[in-house]
């Protein structure tokens, strides 16, 4: 839903930055991940647009205060706990939700420009404490392709997916889910 795409991606941004400001935070690490489709452009969707202002609202606070930011544009992740029945979603899920319904398998291109949520969290983690690097726009392209990590994933999805799509309102978010899974 386009209202709550905006309210989580732009609002609940704006109030980290917000809070991070007043705190004197000094690295702001945001993650875009607005990039995707065929060239990693910016895709003309409200999520990618929200991505965009946000993006573009760090960049100016940043210089009228002494905040410096890093921001992480990754190309479609995948891994365990992916959001699979979100019809919103245009990541790496949305492929292995297809490949579930057999209109992909393994040797689809689009496969390749995928990144692995473990590689993604230990990359962002040693880039955001490196001193060196301030007021930076990275976009995160796939360096290898790892089958084992892919087997992982696909076997996750076996078990997660099913055809029932359940679309969750923004009071059913704010629930607390049991046992901290997101998915459950």
């Amino acid at each position: 839903c386009p209202s709550f795409i905006v309210e989580n991606n732009l609002n609940g941004s704006l109030n980290l930055l917000t809070s991070s400001i007043k705190h004197d935070v000094k690295k702001f690490v945001f993650m875009s991940s607005i990039i995707g489709g065929k060239n990693f452009d910016v895709p003309n969707t409200v999520y990618g647009e929200s991505k965009r202002t946000f993006e573009n609202i760090l960049k100016l606070l940043s210089q009228r205060h002494e905040l410096t930011y890093m921001i992480f544009r990754p190309t479609r992740v995948y891994g365990p706990r992916m959001a699979l029945h979100d019809p919103y979603r245009e990541g790496g899920e949305t492929l292995f939700v297809q490949m579930k319904k057999s209109k992909r398998d393994i040797s689809d291109a689009e496969f390749k420009k995928c990144i692995f949520v473990k590689d993604l969290v230990k990359t962002i983690t040693e880039t955001s404490f490196d001193e060196k690097i301030k007021n930076e726009t990275i976009t995160m392209l796939p360096t290898f392709f790892n089958k084992s990590d892919f087997g992982e994933t696909v076997e996750w999805v076996n078990k997660n997916y099913t055809d029932k799509i359940k679309q969750l309102s923004f009071i059913e978010l704010q629930k607390p889910v049991k046992g901290g899974d997101l998915h459950g």
